[in-house]
């Protein structure tokens, strides 16, 4: 999950409860424990989440090209052809 702006409880709109599983070495098991709790604004909280950003455009045009192999079921497609149609 992305770092979330963080705001005073009085002016949150989302309370975000924070768990993980904690190994229990004692009795074989995992238990959930609560390690948090995260106040954030409903909008800030939203537009982090939806927005990314972009990765290196190298990785991308590899799996559309492993894609397309795929669907092909034949030679692949030069790179070339592919990389130049992605800067066209």
């Amino acid at each position: 999950m992305p770092e979330l702006e963080e705001v005073d409880r009085a002016r949150a709109d989302i309370a975000w409860l924070v768990y993980d599983l904690v190994r229990d070495e004692n009795n074989d098991c995992s238990k959930l424990t609560h390690h948090g709790t995260l106040y954030t604004e409903f909008e800030s909280a939203l537009d982090t989440i939806t927005k990314t950003e972009a990765g290196p455009v190298e990785g991308f045009m590899k799996v559309l090209q492993e894609k397309l192999n795929k669907l092909k079921k034949s030679e692949p497609i030069a790179d070339s052809i592919l990389a130049q149609e992605a800067l066209e």
